[in-house]
């Protein structure tokens, strides 16, 4: 039943929140775009764009081959000490 829905595995949530903590720690204030892949015990997260400016994002991501294209998950990793909420960013140490 997990594999044909990861989320509801705990291993992938798990490896899910380290690809994602690791993202923070190496991409942090960039717009990224990269893809997940579960193999059924450990997820392998390969970053394809990652960049400050939103210009160079966009064209960076039209030059991905279509089949990547359609899997990349979007987002912009926040500076350290800050978290957006509904449109608006919130400093804190």
């Amino acid at each position: 039943m997990t594999d044909m829905f990861p989320h509801l595995d705990p291993a992938y949530e798990a490896e899910r929140q380290r690809a994602t903590d690791e993202l923070d720690a190496n991409y942090p204030g960039q717009l990224v775009a990269y893809t997940d892949t579960w193999a059924g015990t450990s997820l392998t997260r390969v970053v394809v764009v990652a960049t400050h400016d939103e210009q160079e994002f966009q064209d960076r991501l039209r030059g991905l081959a279509p089949d990547v294209r359609r899997r990349v998950v979007l987002t912009q990793v926040p500076e350290p000490g800050v978290i957006s909420l509904g449109g608006a960013e919130y400093q804190f140490e």
